[in-house]
């Protein structure tokens, strides 16, 4: 049997498949960050990143 190198994720359209998508992507973006910055500085605040990227914008 040939494995299909499409992988397909059914999300039913009542949900609105794109916000869902959106906030897991923006949940696992979060823990990403949060991850780094304890690993640089000892603490998962987000306080001094999100500064960053206020003055960028």
């Amino acid at each position: 049997m040939d494995s299909d190198p499409c992988k397909l994720i059914y999300l039913s359209a009542w949900r609105h498949p794109l916000d869902e998508l959106a906030r897991r992507e923006a949940r696992i973006l979060v823990a990403l960050l949060r991850a780094e910055q304890q690993r640089l500085s000892g603490t998962s605040n987000l306080v001094g990143p999100q500064q960053l990227c206020a003055r960028s914008i």
